[in-house]
């Protein structure tokens, strides 16, 4: 779950995003990330679903 949210990197470390995340300062701004990047996820998915449902 940490890896699709973008609080893990690859590796398993920490990502820069959870770093933000964890700062009080940041995490307001990490936060938007993650809702901001949640919805180009999402969006992305249902064009990919809705063209596959076209092309048949």
């Amino acid at each position: 779950m940490s890896k699709k949210v973008g609080f893990a990197n690859l590796d398993g470390t920490p990502s820069d995003l959870y770093k933000k995340f964890r700062n009080p300062a940041l995490s307001g701004e990490a936060v938007a990330s993650i809702i901001k990047l949640g919805m180009v996820l999402c969006i992305s998915e249902i064009n990919m679903s809705m063209n596959s449902t076209i092309n048949r």
